[in-house]
């Protein structure tokens, strides 16, 4: 019953990848198919058989000269069509254990899943506020446009994006609620911080390693979100039941985002797995 569920948590063969380390310590993941790539820019990589290094004069240098250096790397990639998902929004690439905090360097958002590197995003679940103690009867789910690069036409959460460098996960909440969902700061300003959850995928010959920091979102009865920016096509309010069938299907969420509707399900008891498959699922999404 579960197998189609375990499709959204695929584990990545680093088998095909080196890891790429700053001052000795992994920061990301480079698959083999892109070593010739990085062989042209030695200032910034040494490439040996076990690991890829950034140089020891790129380490050295102040965060300004590694983030122009690593925006020229960027550049090139894009005139060359290696990036063809360019989205001109910057990412903070941090040290293991210092998340959103003291960042080595920023980069090009398209550029970041080709170097394998931790980035960070915000999630939504949106839901009908229930009437006092009640269990929640209706979420909110978004059906991507089939103009979306990545996973078009797929049900996603509320509202989601990726966190650019200098924002803090609230406030980023808070934005692509109004951009994508026109969700006023009125009621956004109830959004009640979750959990981060992990995301650990491989993609197009790159690891998705994410940091989605989780958020719910209580919303009156009567209001409906609407479309904005174009990035959604439709939103659903669906119930729990209506959910889990379609998280079952394996195919019809975006990956991290059906991760991050299941574990609102499994967080606020409104599934009807078994005692033992719930642990299960619990313990792959890092709730117990």
């Amino acid at each position: 019953m579960l197998e189609n569920l375990f499709k959204y948590l695929p584990t990545p063969q680093f088998k095909h990848y080196l890891p790429l380390t700053f001052h000795q310590q992994q920061i990301g993941w480079v698959h083999l198919d892109y070593l010739e790539i990085l062989h042209h820019f030695p200032e910034i990589f040494t490439i040996k058989s076990d690991q890829i290094q950034f140089t020891e004069k790129f380490v050295q240098a102040p965060f300004k000269e590694r983030t122009a250096q690593l925006a020229e790397f960027s550049s090139a990639l894009q005139q060359t069509g290696i990036i063809t998902n360019w989205r001109d929004e910057s990412y903070g690439i941090y040290l293991p254990g210092s998340d959103l905090h003291n960042a080595l360097f920023t980069i090009e958002r398209g550029v970041a899943p080709l170097l394998g590197f931790r980035v960070f995003g915000v999630h939504i679940n949106g839901y009908q506020k229930p009437i006092s103690n009640t269990a929640i009867e209706y979420i909110w789910i978004a059906k991507r446009s089939k103009l979306k690069k990545i996973e078009p036409h797929k049900l996603d959460n509320l509202a989601a994006g990726g966190l650019s460098y200098g924002e803090n996960p609230l406030e980023s909440a808070q934005r692509e609620a109004m951009e994508e969902a026109n969700i006023p700061q009125i009621l956004t300003q109830n959004l009640h911080f979750s959990a981060p959850f992990n995301y650990l995928a491989e993609f197009n010959k790159t690891i998705r390693n994410e940091c989605i920091y989780v958020f719910d979102l209580a919303l009156p009865e009567t209001f409906t979100p609407t479309i904005n920016d174009g990035e959604v096509e439709n939103f659903f309010k669906l119930s729990p039941k209506e959910i889990i069938t379609a998280l079952l299907d394996g195919e019809k969420f975006k990956p991290n985002s059906g991760l991050v509707t299941l574990h609102f399900l499994l967080r606020n008891a409104l599934t009807s797995f078994s005692n033992n498959e719930k642990t299960l699922l619990q313990q792959k999404l890092g709730l117990i």
